[in-house]
């Protein structure tokens, strides 16, 4: 199961920076401009840079830090625990010395303390695990999680049990990035998300059946067998997700974030200019409210005054009206 700590990082990181970047950005004022009247006002291009540079500077600095987090907080593989190399480069020989060296420091009869004996137990779970050829090449893919697994027998068994596995993440993460989607927090390169998740999907099922670890991923985390690898591939998919989404929009503005304050300025003038065109109506009619002969005289001037106005809008009328008016003035000057 794909890791919680990831998603709740991931919906956190869409809501934080902004009060981050709001709170850092009071404290450097406080100190830059001390007199109120001297900071850069909210809607500024002044205020607006600042925020953007702050903005960047938290969303970047948290992503470098979730990488060295998740590579450092990764637990130690049953390799290191036993002090042998990963891979072939060791014998069961060496690899029963290296566990009996071990064993003796941190044997219950030996060590009576509760933490030595949880020690003695890893330490025997990882030589039973390193010392079958099977669990072994099962264990570098899929991690500890294979020593649970039941009615798991050949390299195929684990390989289609793993795969099953690994398919939750992509499920969880895919249904996260559609309710993003939905809620408008990642439109910002959108089409490169979707493409980097899936070229993950390939690249780890390429990591899960090769029979040899992969050579791009081992460049990365020398250090790390495949499981390891994924674990921080994953990680990476997310900060990747995070910096397109928080950084992208503020370094790379869209046209209409850009005039979006100018819609709303005019949008509230208009509705200023309509509540004034309407108390200025009810003013104009005020006199009128106790007055029925008034409304009645007033109903009937404005009934003309709209068939006048039908009149003087139809080409008909225009026409007939022309021509009535040329006749007149010739008489009149006959």
């Amino acid at each position: 199961m794909a890791d919680l700590h990831s998603y709740a990082n991931m919906f956190a990181w869409a809501f934080i920076p902004g009060l981050a970047t709001s709170m850092l950005q009071n404290f450097y004022y406080s100190f830059a401009y001390p007199v109120d009247h001297a900071k850069p006002q909210p809607g500024s291009v002044k205020f607006r840079r600042h925020y953007r540079n702050i903005y960047t500077l938290v969303v970047i600095t948290y992503l470098f830090y979730t990488v060295w987090e998740a590579n450092a907080t990764l637990p130690a593989n049953y390799y290191s625990i036993l002090g042998v190399n990963s891979g072939d480069e060791f014998s069961s020989r060496q690899l029963k010395i290296s566990f009996y060296k071990l064993s003796k420091e941190f044997h219950p009869d030996k060590n009576p303390s509760e933490e030595a004996g949880q020690t003695f137990i890893l330490l025997r779970r990882a030589y039973d695990t390193l010392n079958e050829p099977i669990m072994r090449a099962a264990y570098d893919k899929f991690g500890p999680a294979v020593e649970k697994w039941q009615h798991v027998v050949t390299p195929r068994d684990y390989i289609l049990t793993g795969l099953k596995s690994a398919v939750s993440f992509y499920v969880g993460t895919g249904f996260i990035l559609i309710i993003f989607n939905i809620l408008g927090k990642g439109q910002f390169g959108k089409f490169w998300r979707f493409i980097s998740f899936f070229a993950l999907a390939c690249l780890e099922f390429s990591m899960l059946v090769s029979p040899t670890p992969f050579t791009v991923s081992g460049w990365l985390y020398p250090y790390r067998i495949t499981y390891q690898q994924i674990a921080l591939l994953h990680q990476l998919f997310i900060t990747f997700f995070i910096a397109l989404s928080q950084v992208g929009p503020v370094l790379f503005p869209s046209e209409t974030q850009e005039i979006r304050p100018t819609i709303n300025r005019l949008e509230m003038l208009s509705h200023i200019a309509a509540a004034e065109s309407q108390q200025l109506m009810r003013e104009s009619f005020a006199p009128f409210l106790r007055d029925e002969v008034a409304q009645a005289e007033l109903k009937r001037k404005m009934e003309k005054m709209a068939v006048d106005l039908n009149l003087m809008n139809d080409l008909t009328y225009q026409q007939m009206y022309g021509q009535v008016r040329q006749r007149v003035v010739g008489r009149q000057r006959n």
